[in-house]
């Protein structure tokens, strides 16, 4: 029998001052992020209380309501209801929203707006190639088969051509055309483009501007620069251009004009500074990776919590882009498993019904499928100690990562399910090791001293 979400649905639209104080609606892996007109009209404690609300979080002019792995049932839900949040993606705020939120905010809110989009592509196509790369060192599967060949082109396209991803999902975060967006990128990747890329030798643009080519596939923070110039170059010309020939004339226009200074001036520059960026972390970690795996690990799961972790993922990709493997993410393995050990300490503890069934689900939901926020919304952060217990074991996790060198060449989803793959990277026992350790150790030391069910009622 399918569940009818619409009860819970309208209650949340009433909790959250009724569509006329939404101005627009996006969901990521496990929230509903409403940008509301009034903070003050969000029943922020009567949304709390609504079955199948797991938290709910305030930032600036946004209210995030925690579902968990059932979003997308319940966004779906309300956009039957509410069509017109259908087009949120394209809302642009108003000066005011927009005066409230930090430089910080803003630039968090930015990257995952462009992230989220393509995060189960790349988780997905990050699996698929662990799968391969594990099929063939044991010698299951030929790496020079046709299966293999197929296959591995499918899971590796997503990152060879990562600029266009990221071309169409920047384009509607920045209110640009998606397709010119695309073109102008494609272009940056075009073969012709990489052929003289690869031999050194300048284009010379009009016979006299010579443009020094570059390499673009992989790269991530190129792309997003681009899009961004392109939807100023868009706004300025839909300003002058006549609208009876603007549908013709602006992207012809905009593509002749930002596709050079792309390849001369702005893929140039930001690519070098991704490298910059790069040899900054790299230096860094190598200062002391075991220390730094510890820091990395202990405090994951608080930047997730308050949004920070996006500004860590540019540089897990660009990383990827620029060496083809990154050591920050792999630091943050354990946490997935400390938030399910943790959650399922208070299972095995509890002798609440109801306590036992979220905890239960919640440390199923993450170790399992990954998605750790029922339990730490639903239960670790709830009862703060099995939070901390998580975040001490996450750190030792990390510093056990950390001192294996451990790498990622793809972006991996994190659950026991993909820990065979895992253990095909580099330090892949490791961080199988880690996170095995890190699950356990939680799940015993949050049932020993975590939990008891006098704090229910705290």
């Amino acid at each position: 029998m399918v569940k009818d979400y619409r009860p819970t649905t309208q209650e949340i639209m009433q909790k959250i001052g009724g569509a006329e104080n939404v101005i627009a609606l996006i969901h990521c892996v496990t929230r509903l992020r409403y940008t509301v007109k009034s903070m003050e009209q969000v029943d922020v404690d009567g949304l709390k209380r609504i079955p199948g609300v797991m938290d709910v979080i305030i930032k600036n002019d946004q209210c995030q309501v925690v579902i968990g792995q059932k979003v997308k049932e319940y966004y779906d839900t309300i956009l039957k209801d509410y069509p017109q949040f259908n087009q949120s993606s394209e809302h642009t705020e108003s000066p005011a929203n927009s005066e409230k939120k930090s430089v910080l905010n803003l630039l968090f809110e930015t990257i995952s707006g462009i992230f989220v989009p393509i995060l189960g592509a790349l988780a997905g196509a990050g699996m698929l190639k662990g799968v391969l790369v594990a099929l063939s060192s044991a010698g299951l599967l030929a790496a020079d088969s046709g299966t293999y060949t197929l296959f591995y082109a499918l899971a590796d396209a997503m990152f060879y051509f990562m600029p266009l991803a990221l071309a169409v999902s920047a384009a509607k975060k920045f209110h640009a055309n998606p397709f010119i967006a695309f073109a102008v990128v494609a272009a940056m990747v075009y073969p012709n483009i990489l052929a003289s890329a690869t031999s050194g030798t300048p284009l010379q643009l009009f016979g006299v501007i010579p443009i020094q080519t570059m390499e673009y596939t992989n790269s991530v923070l190129p792309p997003i620069i681009v899009v961004y110039f392109l939807s100023k170059v868009e706004k300025l010309l839909n300003r002058f251009i006549p609208v009876m020939v603007r549908t013709i004339l602006v992207p012809l226009i905009s593509m002749v004009i930002v596709f050079p200074i792309s390849l001369g001036i702005i893929g140039p520059v930001v690519l070098q500074l991704s490298n910059i960026l790069a040899t900054i972390f790299t230096s860094a970690y190598n200062l002391n990776p075991v220390v730094a795996g510890a820091i990395i690990g202990g405090l994951w799961t608080t930047t997730i919590v308050t949004g920070l972790h996006w500004g860590m993922f540019p540089v897990v990709m660009n990383n990827i882009g620029v060496y083809g493997y990154d050591t920050l993410l792999p630091l943050t393995i354990a946490t997935n498993f400390a938030s399910a050990g943790a959650a399922f300490g208070v299972f095995l503890k509890t002798k609440n019904k109801t306590v036992k069934e979220i905890a239960g689900s919640a440390a199923f939901s993450a170790f399992v499928g990954g998605v750790t926020e029922p339990a730490v919304y639903g239960v670790n952060l709830k009862y703060k100690r099995p939070f901390y217990i998580g975040c001490i074991f996450s750190a030792i996790g990390g510093a056990i990562v950390g001192a294996a060198a451990a790498q990622y060449t793809a972006i991996m989803a994190v659950c026991v399910v993909t820990l065979p793959a895992i253990a095909t990277f580099h330090g892949g026992l490791a961080m199988v090791g880690a996170s095995l350790f890190t699950f356990v150790g939680t799940a015993v030391t949050t049932y020993l001293i975590g939990f008891n069910d006098s704090m229910i009622h705290e």
